[in-house]
């Protein structure tokens, strides 16, 4: 049947979300006027992580007169690791983003923003996935 959701496609949703509760993921949503930093995933002791970014676009990315906000992904001594902050200059809406980044032991994985000015706009959701390397 159409738009039926199968048991397999639930397994998967349950599994994903007892990884984003855990210290395997996370997911954050920045607004347009939000300036700060958050720490998405504290730092593994050991082990460094494959990190997997997902960033949705929850409001278009636009000047408007002003300036947009600006969003960063990264880790604790290089907040832009992930990707340069002007990958999501003039995003449209429900645009999808996918990156991948090595995270370093010993330092936590960060979203940073800088709102946007005056009448800018954009806004994302952030799902990050990590997995230990060995």
């Amino acid at each position: 049947m159409a738009g039926e959701v199968k048991n397999i496609q639930m397994a998967a949703g349950a599994a994903l979300t007892k990884l984003v509760g855990s210290d395997y993921g996370a997911v954050h949503s920045v607004t347009k006027g939000e300036t700060a930093t958050h720490t998405l995933l504290a730092a593994h002791l050991s082990k460094d992580r494959a990190v997997v970014v997902l960033v949705y676009v929850d409001e278009v990315f636009a000047d408007g007169g002003g300036s947009q906000p600006v969003i960063e992904v990264g880790e604790t001594t290089d907040i832009d690791l992930c990707f340069d902050h002007l990958k999501l200059v003039n995003a449209a809406a429900a645009g999808v983003w996918k990156f991948g980044f090595l995270n370093t032991s010993t330092r936590a994985v960060l979203i940073t923003s800088t709102g946007a000015v005056g009448a800018g706009t954009g806004g994302v959701t952030v799902t990050v996935l990590a997995a230990p390397t060995s």
